[in-house]
């Protein structure tokens, strides 16, 4: 059966990765079958590029040079004649978000002036951004009866923004009353039949922008600042070597000083205390809940949750920071565990940095560099207050792990709302983008007897990929 081609550029607040991948569309009762490109290793066709889209918010027209040696690389791997009819979806994320419009609009501009083989551009709006995400999405008993397996949702923690993706039902088992649709809850269709039932899901999905992990260290020294500021001149103490003001850190390893400028310079000196780090990183998110509507229940940020369902009780997988804090350092990766998570988490804050450099010349972290292990006790300590008192899910009775690779491929919140009707035996063969954006192929392809086409008469807009 002939394959078709797309690429996807997932533009994050850090870097841009590109993957590719092909399908079929077998027939259209069906979703498309799609896979990841390998290269001559067996690899997936994977490749980064540094910093994030966003850092060309000064200099647009810099953009596409930044892009394009991503499409050339994949160009590599791309039948010749299948180069006219590839789509490219570039999908950039919170990073960009958090640049003005103006700024946003010359970066877009500037890649579709440039990159011709552009199909479809656009920053995603929180809804169809962790639309994205939902592995699974299916649940017994709903939308007009259609029978599917259970669901699972996803927490996916990246630099500049947090996300949450889970399916919901159509009422409420206890007589509770959920939240319509507009109200951070999407109705999608991933089928090629709009009056197909049978891919139809109703998700609670949204975005909390500033919320990354990155993001909420800025959050925090501001936090630290006006803890130290209302505390000067009567308590305040002055470090010795930098004669700024030094304000006490529960989120550093003990003895560890860094230099921070919030309205000028200040110095936060790390105690190791994670219990103190977790608590202040909790009052911020509660901080954050003053715009909950009153008689209301919110998760943070003002954000309202779907009244009697408790994330205790869903399935829920972790992403990017939720590995990555969880793991590099603590090596604790998959199914979670609070009180060995919460006492590794302790005893790494709680060593002198001085030990924490003696050890790592013994590679006794080898997956950590030096940024990590600055930062891992505040990352821990944001990752587990999202988690326990940001999204409620207790701490014993939960049903919570983290994950970055599924059949060794890496798992990224644009990659897959196939992973919400996949086994996850098959996760990492799919790809929800390109799903949603050409979910009329199968159709497009019955009526006209080919199997290859052109990306705008699949998605309904965009242009040709033209080989450059």
């Amino acid at each position: 059966m002939d394959k078709s081609y797309g690429i996807v550029i997932d533009a994050g607040s850090t870097g841009s990765r590109l993957f590719l991948y092909s399908w079929t569309s077998p027939s259209t009762d069906e979703l498309i079958s799609i896979s990841a490109v390998n290269d001559r290793q067996e690899r997936p066709v994977v490749k980064k590029v540094t910093p994030g889209l966003s850092s060309f918010g000064d200099k647009p027209e810099a953009a596409s040079a930044y892009i394009k040696p991503l499409l050339d690389f994949a160009a590599e791997f791309i039948p010749e004649q299948k180069l006219g009819a590839t789509p490219v979806f570039i999908f950039a994320t919170a990073g960009m978000r958090l640049l003005s419009l103006e700024k946003q609009q010359n970066v877009m501009e500037n890649l579709r002036k440039e990159l011709p083989r552009m199909t479809k551009l656009q920053i995603l709006n929180q809804h169809i951004q962790k639309a994205f995400t939902k592995k699974r999405l299916s649940t017994s008993s709903v939308w007009e009866r259609v029978q599917r397996p259970n669901s699972a949702g996803m927490i996916d923690m990246g630099g500049a923004s947090a996300q949450i993706a889970y399916e919901l039902p159509f009422a409420d088992s206890e007589g509770g009353t959920l939240p319509k649709s507009g109200e951070n809850v999407q109705l999608i269709n991933l089928g090629c039949r709009d009056d197909d039932p049978r891919f139809r899901y109703r998700l609670f999905v949204t975005t909390f922008l500033g919320f990354g992990v990155n993001e909420g260290a800025k959050t925090y020294e501001k936090f630290l600042w006006k803890r130290l500021s209302g505390e000067r001149p009567m308590n305040s103490t002055e470090d010795a070597k930098t004669k700024v003001p030094t304000v006490v850190d529960g989120c550093l390893p003990l003895n560890l000083l860094k230099l921070t400028y919030v309205e000028e310079n200040y110095s936060q000196f790390g105690n190791g205390d994670w219990d103190t780090c977790v608590s202040d990183i909790a009052t911020l998110l509660f901080e954050s809940n003053s715009k909950c509507p009153l008689a209301k229940s919110c998760f943070f940020d003002g954000i309202q949750a779907p009244s009697k369902l408790s994330l205790s009780k869903v399935e829920l997988y972790g992403f990017s920071e939720y590995w990555f804090s969880v793991d590099d350092v603590l090596s604790l990766g998959g199914k979670y565990e609070h009180d060995k998570f919460e006492r590794k988490a302790k005893e790494f804050c709680g060593q002198s940095w001085a030990v924490i450099k003696k050890k790592v010349k013994t590679q006794f972290y080898p997956k950590a560099d030096s940024e990590r292990l600055e930062t891992q006790c505040f990352k821990s300590a944001w990752i587990h207050a999202v988690l326990h008192n940001g999204f409620h899910v207790d701490e014993v009775q939960h049903h919570f792990q983290s994950a970055f690779r599924i059949n060794g491929q890496e798992v990224q919140w644009v990659k897959m709302l196939y992973f919400a009707i996949s086994e996850i035996s098959s996760l990492a063969k799919a790809l929800g983008a390109i799903i949603y954006q050409m979910r009329y192929f199968p159709l497009l392809t019955e009526n006209t007897g080919r199997r290859s086409m052109s990306p705008k008469s699949a998605t309904g807009d965009g242009k040709k990929i033209q080989q450059t």
